[in-house]
């Protein structure tokens, strides 16, 4: 059974000041909705349960957490990852790579530039910009999710 990826870029941020704590920004009330308008979307994508791992900052823990109530998934079950956290495509692999291959679907939540590095690394390798509550589904023929690898996999709708 192929196994497809959507990749969301967490919500709008309030912004970085002196001072502030990057890994602990929230998402504004505009991100919220923008957080809310994703789920609605990855929710016409999904047709089985899926899995949802998210990096640990607060911004894509707030966006992990809108979208999985959306879908009417336990957020108990949304699983989180320091690997996430200023990753590299590399790290966003080996996080995939580690998935139970129950799961057709999975949903990662983490930051640019990693995020979209990672949708170009994972795919053909064209330049890709997620911009907040962005997200990008990518298909793999593989049955495994350890069997994904470096432009295995293709960008669709």
């Amino acid at each position: 059974m192929s196994k497809y990826l959507i990749l969301l870029r967490h919500a709008e941020t309030e912004p970085l000041q002196n001072l502030m704590d990057d890994f602990n920004r929230q998402i504004t009330r505009h991100g919220i909705d923008q957080a809310a308008e994703a789920a609605l979307k990855i929710r016409t994508m999904i047709t089985e349960p899926a899995f949802i791992i998210s990096s640990p900052a607060v911004r894509t823990q707030s966006t992990a957490l809108i979208v999985a109530s959306a879908l009417n998934f336990p957020i108990e079950h949304i699983r989180f990852s320091t690997l996430l956290y200023e990753a590299e495509p590399e790290d966003f692999l080996h996080v995939i790579n580690l998935f139970n291959k129950e799961f057709q679907t999975a949903i990662i939540v983490a930051h640019n530039p990693g995020i979209s590095q990672t949708a170009a690394y994972l795919s053909d390798g064209s330049s890709v910009n997620l911009f907040p509550a962005g997200i990008i589904r990518i298909h793999f023929g593989e049955n495994n999710w350890d069997s994904i690898s470096r432009h295995s996999g293709t960008i669709v709708p």
